[in-house]
């Protein structure tokens, strides 16, 4: 048998040691390089993280107000009645005057933290109150089958 390190032929008894996380059979003088070991070791398995799962966030079941529909319109006539330029209302917010000509074309929905900036500088309101509708569960059609919905068809 040779040594697994250097090569060397192994007269009588080998060591094996390990270096580097490999068992390896090694010679007398190759044993300091690594620590000894009786019995074969694996690669000691990567530690066990947990990942956190985040919760399924349904966005659109905490909205309880929407964007009014002019909103576009609301926030050039603020922005025009104080005689600012996209630039100077940009600083304002920090923000970027590219952002603010988007939101004034219609071009694009403010998100919560524009917006919110938006109505605390005009102190104007660019959302209203929605109350939701139950839908109408007496006219369903339940127990209609394909041969109802044919014979409502010929009936016509």
């Amino acid at each position: 048998m040779n040594c697994e390190v250097c090569g060397v032929e192994i007269k009588g008894r080998s060591h094996k040691v390990l270096i580097e996380r490999s068992d390896l059979n090694v010679c007398d003088s190759c044993a300091q390089y690594g620590s000894g070991t009786d019995k074969p070791r694996g690669i000691a398995p990567a530690p066990r993280i947990k990942i956190k799962k985040r919760g399924h966030r349904d966005i659109y079941s905490q909205i309880k107000d929407e964007i009014v529909q002019d909103y576009h319109e609301a926030v050039r006539e603020a922005r025009q009645t104080r005689g600012w330029t996209h630039e100077v209302l940009a600083d304002k917010i920090n923000e970027r005057a590219s952002l603010i000509k988007r939101i004034e074309k219609g071009d694009m929905l403010p998100d919560e933290k524009i917006r919110k900036k938006l109505e605390r500088i005009f102190d104007i309101r660019l959302v209203e109150s929605v109350e939701k509708v139950k839908p109408d569960t007496h006219n369903t059609l339940e127990g209609v089958t394909l041969g109802d919905v044919v014979v409502i068809k010929r009936k016509r």
